[in-house]
């Protein structure tokens, strides 16, 4: 987590230093917002994870920004948050001596990532309050083996490459509504992104090239 926090700071100081330059010429002020929601593997995510949806850690924090750009007619958000997708392994069989994995499992991985980018977001309606954004996300992943990992062999769950940041893209469809005055919205997101490329690594699906993508549902609150 600390790892998580010195990437996540910066970058949200970034972001806040970038967008309060911007406030004077935003005709309707900055807002900031928070969300949080549940994620979904798809493409070569779920490769990795083996399974859709991994439970309640599969979760989407999200912050980020809000202005109106008038040049442009369009919102931006510029955003930055911590996603997770997860896999759900069994338990490897071993010798008596339980030393010898004798059957194992197929390797399952979960996905740990810090992402930042930011959304164009295009009002579809004057009369309905729905939404279509779109716009980079870059993300930085973790991606740590779940099964068969060798007893007596330290740490062997990391499988490098989690230092660097890759490009992908985030689209979506939301929709404003309020309770008791609470300005909420509803977001569906799918987010298209990369994790390895590596020639001198043999080809394998869904780990060498790797492009997970992920969708999400997820509730905010603007402030």
């Amino acid at each position: 987590m600390n790892k998580i926090a010195k990437t996540l700071v910066p970058a949200l100081l970034l972001v806040s230093s970038a967008m309060l330059m911007a406030q004077d010429r935003a005709d309707e002020g900055l807002k900031a917002y928070v969300s949080f929601g549940q994620n979904i593997a798809n493409n070569h995510s779920l490769s990795l994870t083996g399974i859709p949806w991994g439970g309640p850690g599969c979760y989407h924090a999200e912050f980020g920004l809000e202005f109106y750009h008038p040049a442009t007619t369009l919102v931006v958000r510029p955003n930055a948050g911590y996603t997770r997708l997860l896999s759900k392994p069994g338990e490897p069989e071993y010798d008596e001596l339980e030393n010898v994995v004798t059957k194992p499992l197929p390797n399952l991985y979960d996905l740990l990532g810090v992402f930042i980018g930011f959304d164009l977001v295009y009002n579809v309606s004057k009369t309905l309050p729905i939404t279509v954004t779109a716009g980079p996300s870059f993300h930085m992943w973790t991606v740590e083996l779940t099964t068969n990992i060798p007893k007596g062999y330290g740490d062997m769950r990391q499988q490098g490459e989690k230092s660097r940041l890759k490009l992908g893209w985030r689209m979506g469809l939301g929709y404003d509504f309020k309770v008791k005055d609470w300005p909420l919205r509803v977001d569906f997101t799918y987010t298209m992104t990369e994790w390895r490329s590596n020639s001198r690594l043999p080809y394998k699906e869904g780990f060498n090239p790797s492009l997970p993508s992920y969708s999400t549902l997820k509730a905010t609150y603007t402030f």
